[in-house]
């Protein structure tokens, strides 16, 4: 009899444990930040794979919150890698400055995800694999340069069995991104980029996305498929503007408070047929509708913007990026608020011609790329939850003419911009705790008059007791006003390079320039002056043209 009651007993127990077990059960999604996720922007060549691994995005313990036996984490990551271009007379204006010293072989490039006790962990032994490694060889020789390479972890499960095994504390683990790049012809002083860089070596970011789920006890979730929305993209002519189109897209029905969204895509484009290479951005967001490129914002905790935005060149030949060109993106989506559907998750893509200056001056007006009808989708899993990106960043917030903000720290922020003669652009503004500061990220693009196209990726840091901003200010746009005013001068030869520019106490710029050509007995450059430029005028005034020899 005693023997009865004590196994009985045994039973409701266990029976309570379990109930518990499923009353405990839950998701957490996290994600690195939408504004600035990379921890570094340059990492050394190695002479051999991981000889020179380095962390280049994480996710801290607050955000992926603390482990125990029996949880399963999921984790996808991507970031963009650019390479040394090292110049070749086959393509004039491709000999990009390297950052770091030249190099003219192809960095083998191989990433993974690792639970680690630190963000910059990146040792074996002190780390766990949570997902496989990452391969590819990003190339710069011609005809298939790559130079921009993405390295994408597709999403992975580990199963945590016995958290005495981790190599961190459980509720301080992080989630690392490892990259590392490697050639045995490496030498010291040869780096790639985390991000991209331009003709000036200075280094963009906000290129890359790490994304994770902590699952704890049974939780189904519902789950959508979508397919391919067009079978054409177009592709611009190189330096121009992307028209993005939406290549993939999975139909939500509606959306709760707490729904948590994990999405993978698998996104392959053809450019066979076409005589050039082309340059492939891809992102992912949440739409309101099938056919639309624009963050659905309104309801996430964080940012619309699914996925990383980020780009890579593929090329007709072999390389890491090849014809077909395929890429996986991965995100996660926090619900802050029920709403009626119908709601799309989008893959947004854009591609412009590149290439030898003899192919991509084959581009034509109309020409387009395929999507492939099979191989290419994308998938929505929605799970009841927490997510815990409410202090990230909120995202890009575009701003024009009619588009102005309105809270008032950024509305100060368009203000000041416009000093400069930049009314449009995107800006995106974050508190940060640790320090403390407010501090926006802002873009814009374009051409002022007849002057080369131009690209704006800077910061503002606001300060509180002057009620204004401090601006790193962008010397493109600047370089492109003194170049339009010369151009329009009486100057007897067109500048080729405008910069050197220097703010000076009182606030106003100085920005040297030169010109070269041909004028008279005289050719190559014979012409240099200085431009000042008043951002409270908004005007330049440009000295004359003086010969540097005389």
């Amino acid at each position: 009899m005693l023997v009865a009651v004590f196994v009985a007993l045994l039973l409701l127990l266990a029976g309570a444990g379990a109930g518990s077990e499923r009353a405990a059960a839950s998701v957490r999604t996290s994600a690195t930040d939408h504004a600035r996720p990379e921890l570094l922007k340059t990492i050394p060549i190695g002479g051999s794979p991981w000889s020179e691994a380095r962390s280049v995005m994480s996710i801290p313990p607050a955000r992926l919150g603390s482990l125990a036996n029996g949880d399963v984490v999921g984790a996808t990551g991507e970031a963009e890698i650019t390479i040394c271009l090292k110049p070749d007379p086959l393509h004039p204006g491709g000999g990009q400055p390297c950052v770091g010293d030249i190099y003219s072989y192809n960095p083998e490039l191989k990433a993974k995800l690792v639970l680690a006790p630190s963000s910059s962990a990146s040792n074996g032994s002190n780390t766990k694999d949570i997902s496989r490694t990452v391969s590819l060889t990003c190339r710069q020789d011609h005809p298939v340069r790559n130079h921009h390479c993405v390295v994408s972890v597709p999403w992975k499960k580990f199963k945590i069995s016995d958290t005495s095994s981790l190599p961190c504390d459980p509720a301080k683990c992080f989630i690392n991104m490892l990259v590392s790049a490697s050639n045995s012809n490496a030498r010291s002083g040869e780096k790639v980029v985390v991000g991209s860089s331009d003709d000036n070596k200075r280094i963009h970011q906000s290129l890359g996305k790490v994304s994770a789920v902590r699952y704890r006890g049974s939780s189904k979730p519902k789950r959508w498929r979508g397919g391919r929305v067009t079978s054409k993209i177009p592709v611009v002519a190189k330096e121009s503007k992307v028209k993005r189109t939406v290549a993939y897209s999975a139909r939500i029905a509606k959306l709760k408070s707490g729904d948590q969204l994990v999405v993978d895509a698998n996104v392959r484009t053809a450019i066979k047929g076409l005589p050039y290479n082309v340059f492939q951005r891809t992102e992912v967001v949440l739409a309101k509708s099938r056919h639309s490129i624009k963050p659905f914002g309104k309801l996430s905790e964080s940012t619309a913007r699914i996925s990383a935005s980020n780009g890579f060149n593929c090329t007709q030949g072999r390389s890491g990026h090849s014809n077909v060109c395929t890429i996986r993106k991965g995100g996660i989506l926090s619900v802050k608020r029920n709403a009626k559907g119908p709601f799309y998750v989008n893959v947004v893509v854009g591609q412009s011609a590149i290439g030898t200056s003899t192919q991509y001056k084959r581009w034509r007006s109309g020409q387009k790329s395929k999507v492939p009808r099979r191989g290419g989708w994308v998938k929505v899993e929605r799970y009841k939850g927490t997510g815990s990106c409410k202090t990230c960043s909120t995202g890009n917030v575009s701003f024009s003419g009619s588009n102005q903000p309105s809270s008032d720290r950024p509305a100060k922020l368009v203000r000041q911009l416009a000093g400069f003669g930049i009314t449009e652009g995107t800006y995106n503004c974050l508190t940060r705790t640790q320090p403390t500061e407010y501090i926006c990220k802002w873009t814009a693009e374009g051409r002022v008059g007849s002057s080369p196209r131009y690209e704006c990726n800077s910061k503002a840091w606001y300060r509180k007791k002057a009620g204004n901003f401090d601006l790193n200010v962008c010397k493109e746009q600047l370089g492109a006003q003194l170049w339009n005013q010369l151009v329009n001068a009486d100057i007897p030869v067109l500048p080729n390079y405008t910069g050197a520019c220097k703010e000076m106490q009182n606030g106003n710029f100085v920005c040297k320039w030169y010109g070269e050509g041909v004028l008279g007995n005289l050719e190559g450059r014979f012409c240099k002056g200085v431009g000042v430029y008043d951002p409270k005028a908004h005007r330049w005034n440009v000295d004359r043209c003086k010969n540097p020899n005389a």
